[in-house]
């Protein structure tokens, strides 16, 4: 198997700006607005990058019905620690997306966030400076 540098480098760059906590639906719109289509000519969607997000193939790891079986006879575009950390940041994320039946239930997924979150921690970068929160949140309050 050959790899399309083209396309891996759009994969990366999927990668990567999940990383930095872009979603994938502002992902799939930067793509769309660039007009960068998936390898099948297709517009990429959220459920697109998510789907991505959701496979191994791409680390090299060849899986079979959802269980690691090895690594795969094709290069990994994307290195094995980046998707490691995609899914530790997903694992983070799930607190914010869970419905929770008890405050214990709830407890439990923050913990357990926050042991995941301690195997890497790395600072929180702001991207916007505190004027632009500041109007932001007085066009808010208006």
């Amino acid at each position: 198997m050959t790899i399309r540098e083209d396309e891996a480098a759009i994969v990366r760059e999927v990668f990567d700006r999940c990383l930095k906590g872009r979603s994938p639906s502002a992902i799939a719109l930067g793509l769309h607005k660039r007009h960068i289509t998936t390898d099948y000519g297709k517009e990429w969607l959220q459920g697109t990058v998510r789907a991505l997000f959701d496979s191994q193939h791409v680390a090299g790891i060849r899986m079979h019905r959802g269980e690691e079986v090895g690594p795969g006879k094709w290069p990994a575009i994307i290195e094995p620690g980046v998707v490691e950390r995609w899914f530790a940041e997903l694992t983070c994320r799930k607190p914010r997306r869970s419905a929770h039946r008890s405050v214990i239930e709830l407890e439990r997924d923050i913990r357990g966030w926050i042991n995941e979150w301690n195997k890497n921690p790395r600072p929180f970068v702001w991207t916007k400076t505190a004027d632009d929160i500041l109007d932001t949140l007085a066009a808010y309050c208006t």
